[in-house]
């Protein structure tokens, strides 16, 4: 298993098989998956409710009003 990174994981299997007679036969398997945290963020967006348009609409001019206001994060 190789990890690509962003979520997907690649499994290559390869089977070789050489009889006496010369006929060569090569089976070549390729999957690829994605990992939970990767399907989860390719899943679309949940539309948004009225209470956050109202926020959006009106976040520029509150903004405005504080400029001094943080983050609640930090």
């Amino acid at each position: 298993m190789l990890g690509l990174g962003l979520g997907l994981a690649l499994t290559l299997t390869l089977t070789l098989t050489l009889t006496l007679t010369l006929t060569l036969t090569l089976t070549l398997t390729l999957t690829l998956t994605l990992t939970k945290a990767a399907a989860k963020a390719a899943k679309p967006e949940r539309a948004k409710s009225a209470y956050m348009l109202y926020c959006d609409s009106r976040r520029d001019k509150v903004k405005a009003e504080n400029p001094d206001a943080g983050s609640a994060a930090g």
